[in-house]
């Protein structure tokens, strides 16, 4: 799973829905530099697939101890040389740059912080926030729940934005949301649709595909015919091996057709489709998009369904 020059050890493991993570310290084996930090490490349950992993700290401290919380939230201990003061930190993962975010000091004591315990208790909750426009460049929001839930989001021009979160049970308890949207850069996009569910296995699996030669073509996703009236092709193209998600949502970010979700070749493919759903049923005539993503890149494509 992870081979490395350096010493790997105190692994600390969860699982949820559909994902496994771990955590873990990585200390160099070569002196002088004996510093240590955190690594963070998923896969997903569905494909038995593991994500490359991913630095948490980058600090020159040891850091020590880490757990993590459902793959959103990681604590650890920062022991920091020469006065050694140990303290608690935290960080939280930024699904805008699918990156851990800046370690914060949670303790900030004069006294000694270590070995920090987590729970759940009280995130039993996902906010789902899709968002959409057709200008010339792309524009950045925020995004507020009830002043303690924020989210720097950046929304591409003609693609479907889904942004996805965990909110604590009390914002759905008291039995009123205040959700606010504020203009960084550009205008306010269109918020087309806020879903609050509890966290369930996702649906779909993988669709028949092949290899296919299209040629000197570079767009990553195209769709022919679009508009689409009963039958249509599906060409995409990945660029490096990994773990590949193809699916199609409803302009209120639903996914209704999950086309391909597992691991993938470089190379150009196809998936035919009869303009239905997961089950079988004909969908009915509007605008759907088409997302092609992976690790690092994501794609979309607008289709029209006409009947």
């Amino acid at each position: 799973m992870v081979h490395s020059s350096d010493a790997s050890y105190t692994p600390f493991i969860e699982i949820s829905t559909n994902w496994l993570h771990i955590v873990w310290v990585e200390e160099p084996i070569v002196p002088p530099d004996w510093l240590s930090n955190i690594r963070h490490i998923r896969c997903d349950l569905s494909t038995g697939l593991w994500y490359s992993p991913q630095w948490v700290t980058t600090t020159p401290v040891y850091s020590k101890l880490p757990q993590t919380i459902k793959g959103e939230h990681i604590v650890w201990t920062e022991y920091e040389i020469p006065d050694g003061n140990m303290e608690i930190y935290h960080s939280l993962w930024n699904y805008e740059t699918g990156s851990w975010g800046v370690p914060e000091n949670i303790s900030n004591t004069l006294n000694s912080s270590n070995a920090p315990q987590v729970a759940e208790d009280g995130y039993k909750y996902r906010i789902k926030f899709v968002l959409y426009h057709e200008g010339e460049s792309r524009w950045k929001l925020k995004i507020r729940i009830d002043n303690g839930w924020t989210r720097n989001i950046w929304v591409e021009p003609y693609q479907l934005t889904v942004v996805e979160g965990m909110i604590p049970e009390a914002f759905i308890k008291d039995g009123e949301i205040v959700i606010t949207d504020e203009v960084i850069q550009g205008e306010l996009a269109v918020l087309s649709s806020i879903i609050i569910y509890q966290e369930s296995e996702r649906q779909g699996g993988p669709q028949e595909q092949e290899v296919v030669d299209i040629g000197n073509k570079v767009e990553p996703l195209v769709i022919k015919p679009n508009p689409v009236k009963d039958n249509a092709e599906v060409y995409y193209q990945i660029n490096s091996p990994g773990i590949m998600n193809l699916s199609l949502y409803d302009i209120s970010g639903r996914r209704v057709m999950s086309f391909i979700s597992g691991y993938y070749e470089q190379g150009y493919y196809k998936v035919n489709w009869n303009g239905t759903d997961d089950t079988g049923r004909r969908l009915s005539e509007g605008v759907y998009f088409i997302r092609l993503d992976n690790q690092t890149d994501a794609f979309t494509q607008k289709v029209i369904i006409l009947r």
